[in-house]
């Protein structure tokens, strides 16, 4: 995986004209963007929208309420940040962005741990 630097992802976010969650953005400084051996994906910030923008049915919640930053495609979970509350979460990919409130919500440290340790 490639780390970002944080002039690297300033441009990024001036380019794409949105800000990145705070916790996007030390993901992208800790580990990078790219796949793992075990499958396991964050997707670089300009990927997101072409990935993301129809499969939500309320397109003003991609980004606003809830930023996707990556999966593990071996589980079929999509990681997702809920931008208002500040937590993330892993959460199937079959399940619809209705129900995602109702989905196991976690600090960053604990996702990290849980994923990537």
């Amino acid at each position: 995986m490639k780390t970002l630097s944080n002039a690297e992802i300033d441009n990024v976010e001036s380019k794409q004209r949105v800000t990145l969650p705070r916790f996007y953005r030390k993901l992208l400084l800790e580990e990078g963007y790219g796949q793992t051996e075990d499958q396991k994906e964050i997707y670089h910030p300009s990927e997101i929208n072409e990935l993301y923008e129809l499969k939500f049915d309320d397109e003003s919640l991609l980004y606003n309420k809830y930023f996707p930053i990556g999966c593990n495609n071996r589980t079929q979970e999509l990681w997702i940040i809920d931008v208002t509350n500040d937590k993330i979460a892993s959460i199937w990919h079959e399940t619809h962005e209705d129900d995602w409130p109702n989905e196991n919500w976690s600090e960053y440290e604990v996702w990290i741990e849980n994923n990537f340790e």
